[in-house]
C-alpha cells in the first residue's frame, strides 16, 4: 500500500511542474528588408546659395557615397529614416528654438540611378542667413571624393603656365609665362601654386567656383578652379573692395592658366 501511495505522489508532483519558458529574441524589422539599392556613390553637381547682407555662391562637383545603417540612410551629415524598401522620397525637418527651420528632401528617380537633394534653411530672427543647397547626382562606379584628392598624382607636377598678378592699390601688375610647380594640400581643399596657397572646395572631376560678398563692407571675392583629365588647370583668385558701389577702389587678382608638362 505504501508503495502505491509513493508512486502516485511522484506522478502528481511531476504533473504540477510548469513547462520551461523559452526567451524569444526581438525581431529586427530592418533586417526583413533589403535596402542595398539605396547604397552607392553618386557624382553630384552642387550649387550653394546664401542670401542676406553677407553671403555667397558655390558651384562644384563631388562624388558622394550613400550608406545604410539599420533603418537609416546617410548622405554626408544628413540622416533619413527609411520607412519602406520601395521608398523613393526621404524628408527631414527640424526647428531650432523657434529661430530657424531646416527642410531637406532627398528624391531618387530612374530606378535609383539619379538623385536630387534640396536643402533649405530659413534665416533666424537674429539676422542669420537663408541658404539653399542643391545636389544633382548620377550613380557612378568612381570612388567618393576625399582629401587629399583621389587624382592627386594626376594633378600635381610641373605646368607651363601664364601667370597674371594685378594689384590696383599698389599699381603693380605682372604677366609672364613660366614653369610652375603645383601641389595639393594634405588636409584641406587647397592648391599650392608657385608658392601661393589658393583655397578651393572639395571638387572631384572638373571645377570649383566660389563667390563671397559683404554688402555692408562693400567687398566681395571670387575663387575659380578648373581642372580636367586632359591635364589643363586654371586657377583664379580675385579680391575686391568697393566693387558694389562702383569701380573697385582696391583689387587683387592672381591667375594661373596652363597645361601639365
Amino acid at each position: 500500500m505504501n508503495r502505491i501511495l509513493f508512486f502516485l505522489l511522484i506522478i502528481t508532483t511531476a504533473s504540477c511542474k510548469k513547462d520551461k519558458v523559452v526567451q524569444q529574441e526581438p525581431i529586427d524589422q530592418a533586417g526583413l528588408y533589403d535596402f542595398s539599392h539605396l547604397e552607392g556613390t553618386y557624382a553630384c553637381d552642387i550649387s550653394y546659395n546664401m542670401a542676406y547682407e553677407s553671403g555667397g555662391t558655390r558651384y562644384y562637383d563631388r562624388n558622394i557615397k550613400l550608406d545604410v545603417i539599420n533603418d537609416s540612410l546617410y548622405f554626408l551629415n544628413y540622416k533619413f529614416k527609411i520607412d519602406a524598401d520601395t521608398q523613393t522620397v526621404f524628408e527631414h525637418y527640424e526647428e531650432l528654438l523657434g529661430t530657424y527651420t531646416t527642410d531637406i528632401t532627398l528624391t531618387f528617380t530612374n530606378n535609383f540611378t539619379l538623385l536630387n537633394l534640396h536643402y533649405y534653411q530659413s534665416g533666424s530672427s537674429s539676422g542669420g542667413p537663408d541658404y539653399t543647397i542643391i545636389y544633382d547626382g548620377v550613380i557612378t562606379t568612381d570612388v567618393a571624393s576625399s582629401l587629399p584628392h583621389i587624382n592627386r598624382t594626376l594633378i600635381e607636377g610641373d605646368y607651363i603656365m601664364e601667370v597674371t598678378r594685378k594689384n590696383a592699390f599698389s599699381g603693380l601688375d605682372t604677366n609672364y609665362t613660366d614653369t610652375v610647380n603645383v601641389l595639393l594640400h594634405d588636409t584641406q581643399a587647397a592648391i599650392l601654386v608657385d608658392g601661393e596657397l589658393i583655397s578651393t572646395t572639395s571638387f572631384y572631376n572638373s571645377y570649383s567656383n566660389v563667390t563671397n560678398w559683404n554688402f555692408q563692407m562693400d567687398q566681395h571675392s571670387v575663387n575659380n578652379t578648373f581642372w580636367n583629365l586632359n591635364d589643363s588647370l586654371y586657377l583664379e583668385n580675385l579680391q575686391y573692395s568697393g566693387g558694389f558701389a562702383g569701380n573697385p577702389t582696391d583689387s587683387v587678382q592672381t591667375k594661373f592658366c596652363g597645361k601639365k608638362l
